[in-house]
């Protein structure tokens, strides 16, 4: 059975309290949608001359209790998410640590210490993201894109929504195509950090031998290799992520485009209102935001994957020394303790080396 990943697995424990902040943030998506109705009804009002005084002054009421309803549902269900996104961090780092402390020396002679930082701070900072922005910007894409195209559609002009949401599909297509690409490159800038990390370590802990034997220049020489190869691995996940940002960025201008030049059509047709026209633009104007993060969520998703398959790896590795299934614990011993011919070994780099204990270890002896 395949296991669940780090924060699917964290995200299902805390399901209810995403709940909660996932409903608080609705609440105030709900109040941002009904500030496009409220502008339908000031527009026509002031084309056909039928507000008074009276009328604004109730429309800037509602304008001010949406505002403030939107403030504070929107704050507190920020607030909510993001503190579950700090506490899967620090859980998280708890679990690493322990399970660090579990493994033998070995482990960590095989590992490199700039590798075990990467670990410890990038791979669970980008799990972080996930659970704070992540989460946040997926449930207001949904909810916003979900509502919003409904209310353009029922409420305006079927057609009309219809030609203007014609180039979104494409944003499906691009994060296809640079899924793999952006997860392939986020792993190599991990890796290039966690290198560069241990090249720096490593040179702090031999300065003495290095300026005794007059190496310095030799030590720059490989710093600046390994640098060069963390910028070199940094350009191309920018290069990947901005022309991906890029051109989902020109699809939603498209879509606004088609909106403002089809929209003052129907308008000057009389099919559709001005106040009507209005409306849909600040429909449009509110779901350009999320349309746009949804290419951010997806690849921030993808750098968490990556990073959560690197934290699994590590935590799925096995102590050697490790107690059975049902062990009953020794609470208290009594007596000597009598070491024979007992052998064990260590390994350094490559060598194993062996040794043979016999040993008498007398009652109350240290």
């Amino acid at each position: 059975m395949k296991k669940r990943a780090l924060f699917t697995e964290y995200f299902l424990q805390h399901k209810w309290e995403y709940l909660l902040g996932a409903v608080l943030l609705t609440i105030s998506l709900a109040l941002q949608l009904m500030v496009p109705l409220v502008l339908e009804e000031f527009t026509n009002g002031i084309q056909y001359a039928t507000t008074t005084a009276s009328d604004l002054m109730e429309l800037a009421v509602y304008f001010i209790w949406l505002g403030l309803g939107i403030f504070v549902f929107r704050s507190c269900g920020r607030i909510y998410i993001f503190r579950l996104s700090r506490m899967l961090e620090r859980d998280l780092r708890t679990r690493l640590f322990q399970h660090w402390e579990k493994l033998p020396a070995e482990y960590y002679q095989n590992q490199r210490i700039g590798n075990l930082m990467a670990h410890a701070v990038n791979d669970v900072n980008v799990l972080r993201q996930i659970g704070m922005q992540g989460v946040f910007q997926m449930i207001e894409a949904f909810i916003l894109i979900t509502i919003g195209i409904f209310l353009m559609a029922g409420t305006i002009n079927l057609y009309l929504t219809l030609l203007v949401f014609i180039p979104l599909p494409a944003l499906t297509y691009l994060a296809y195509r640079f899924r793999i690409k952006i997860r392939m490159h986020s792993t190599k800038v991990q890796e290039a950090i966690g290198t560069l990390t241990s090249r720096v370590q490593e040179f702090c802990t031999g300065i003495r031998v290095i300026k005794t034997y007059v190496q310095e220049q030799e030590e720059m020489k490989k710093f600046m290799k390994e640098n060069d190869q963390n910028i070199k691995a940094n350009q191309q996940l920018i290069r990947a992520n901005s022309l991906f940002t890029s051109l989902s960025q020109g699809i939603v201008g498209l879509s606004y485009l088609l909106s403002i030049v089809f929209g003052s059509i129907l308008v000057m047709r009389g099919t559709i209102t001005l106040g009507e026209f209005v409306a849909f633009n600040t429909y449009l104007s509110l779901l350009i935001s999320p349309i746009e993060n949804l290419g951010k969520v997806i690849n921030l998703f993808q750098h968490g994957k990556a990073a959560d398959q690197r934290l699994s790896e590590v935590l799925a590795t096995e102590p050697t020394i490790k107690d059975e299934k049902d062990v009953i614990p020794v609470m208290a011993l009594s007596g000597d303790i009598d070491i024979k011919n007992l052998s064990f070994y260590y390994q350094i780099a490559n060598l194993k080396l062996f040794i043979i204990l016999i040993y008498q270890l007398k009652k109350e002896q240290v």
